[in-house]
């Protein structure tokens, strides 16, 4: 061996079979089990999770039931949900807030958008007036927004959250969404934008009015979900994240795909 040889690190990218002193034991599966467990229940308790009244980013939202079900404070099914995303945006939200400068930036601000709607407001951009919106995307969501999708429910959130820098005293020109892929580098961001018009989120604030009549008329509430499965649904790729489906017989949405 050369005297340089000494450096040379040894391999570690070694198959190892089940069971050995280096493989994923019982203990690093018990450990795994720990970590997850005690970063979905912290997550469970975040600021941002705690939010009990329809807020801007969910008042856009295509399918009605799934407002309806928000409005009457039905109990969210967490059989499927996985916290991680909202880790990682909660994050990311954040080091914004820290880190970009305040003489350009003003950084969540708490916003009344109007009709009882109020939320926390990613961003408001001083010299061009603009109200934005982080979204931290998966490599799927990230790559259809490059190929000209746009999502409804986002769109109305980021006219909504106009309408409260507006009511703040703030001019607003334009409103835009800042779309990060989680798996990609910053290069790759890309962002949305046109002028801010009142009306859109006017017509999603319209539509709220009409489900909180319904769902007071009904007495729709958590312990009380027929009246809800009567609210047309809008079925689509949206389901998956739904967390009202499951099974009609247990007041669920048995509609989403």
């Amino acid at each position: 061996m050369t005297a340089l040889g000494v450096f040379t690190p040894k391999p570690v990218n070694v198959s190892l079979k089940p069971g050995t002193a280096y493989s994923n034991g019982p203990e690093s599966e018990a450990l795994r089990e720990i970590i997850i467990h005690d970063m979905t229940v912290a997550a469970a308790g975040a600021s941002r999770g705690l939010q009990k009244e329809i807020g801007p980013s969910e008042i856009g939202e295509p399918c009605a039931r799934q407002v309806a079900f928000k409005v009457a404070g039905v109990e969210k099914n967490p059989s499927w949900q996985d916290p991680f995303p909202s880790i990682r945006g909660v994050a990311m939200h954040s080091w914004m807030e820290e880190n970009l400068p305040k003489a350009t930036w003003e950084l969540e601000c708490s916003v009344d958008c109007g009709r009882g709607v109020v939320g926390t407001s990613d961003a408001y951009h001083k010299p061009s007036l603009t109200v934005v919106d982080w979204k931290f995307l998966g490599a799927t969501q990230h790559g259809e927004w490059l190929r000209g999708y746009l999502s409804t429910k986002y769109r109305v959130q980021a006219h909504t959250y106009g309408n409260g820098w507006a009511a703040r005293g703030y001019r607003v020109d334009r409103v835009a969404l800042a779309i990060f892929g989680v798996t990609k580098t910053l290069q790759d961001l890309y962002v949305w934008s046109e002028p801010w018009q009142p009306a859109i989120a006017e017509q999603a604030l319209v539509r709220l009015d009409h489900v909180r009549s319904y769902v007071a008329a009904t007495a729709a509430s958590n312990s009380n979900r027929a009246p809800l499965l009567q609210v047309p649904a809008t079925p689509g790729g949206g389901c998956f994240f739904c967390p009202y489906k499951g099974r009609a017989d247990q007041g669920l949405c048995c509609d989403a795909r």
